[in-house]
């Protein structure tokens, strides 16, 4: 009796000894499984990094390169002169007055590598229109029209001019005997151009407006005081407060 319960507990004992042998093996063979899949998941992540991180950074640079030239690199700078104003006198009648004109020969200067292009140019905004630096705009319309441009150190030649009209009596010289007028030869104001100098030419303020060949936007702030000249390349619209005006 003994020995037949010896024999059954062994042989309870070498099967669960197999069950457990069997689980472990089954055990350990699904993990070397999920570790191979693993790795499988890790080399595949890998290479799609390898391919797809080069060609992100491709694009991001091709991007960064674009926003750089347009921008940044490419930026025409352009300079206003105008230089010693000259004066022209003209009688339009002994009835009607005198015209007066100051004239600068003026010049834009493309100072770099780069063409401008669809140059405009402004003036600040005055308190009415015959206070205005430029009166000679359609002259300057015919200069400065659609999708013109100035080469690489090129320059552009034209002339602002400021014209005002004075009365009869503010410079001929009358004289009356009886019934009758006469002129006299002569000026009753020695050097008008000095005497009748509109103030509007103490200081004048203009602004050159300008794209490069992506389309960015410059403009140029110009300011002629005390015979001195400033200019000055700027990103953003100058005296966007006051306006400006053509």
């Amino acid at each position: 009796m003994v020995d037949t319960l010896r024999i059954v507990g062994d042989s309870l004992a070498s099967s669960v000894d197999s069950s457990l042998i069997e689980t472990l093996t089954q055990t350990d063979s699904f993990v070397d499984l999920k570790n191979t899949n693993l790795l499988s998941e890790i080399a595949e992540s890998t290479i799609g990094i390898k391919i797809l991180l080069p060609l992100f950074l491709m694009v991001i640079g091709w991007v960064l390169k674009l926003f750089f030239d347009k921008y940044i690199a490419i930026r025409p700078r352009l300079y206003l002169k105008l230089g010693k104003p000259l004066y022209s006198q003209r009688l339009l009648g002994y009835d009607v007055g005198h015209e007066l004109t100051w004239i600068y020969e003026s010049t834009i200067k493309n100072n770099s590598k780069h063409d401008a292009y669809d140059i405009e140019i402004f003036e600040y905004k005055p308190d009415s229109a015959e206070h205005k630096v430029i009166t000679n705009r359609q002259e300057l319309d015919r200069i400065f029209v659609p999708n013109n441009h100035i080469s690489s150190n090129q320059d552009l030649k034209f002339e602002i001019k400021k014209t005002i009209n004075t009365s009869p009596e503010t410079l001929i010289r009358f004289e009356k005997k009886g019934t009758e007028t006469y002129v006299i030869p002569g000026l009753k104001i020695p050097n008008p151009q000095k005497a009748l100098r509109p103030n509007e030419l103490n200081t004048i303020r203009l602004v050159l407006k300008f794209k490069n060949e992506k389309g960015k936007v410059y403009y140029t702030k110009f300011i002629r005081k005390n015979n001195e000249e400033t200019n000055r390349i700027k990103s953003v619209k100058p005296w966007i407060i006051n306006g400006l005006v053509k």
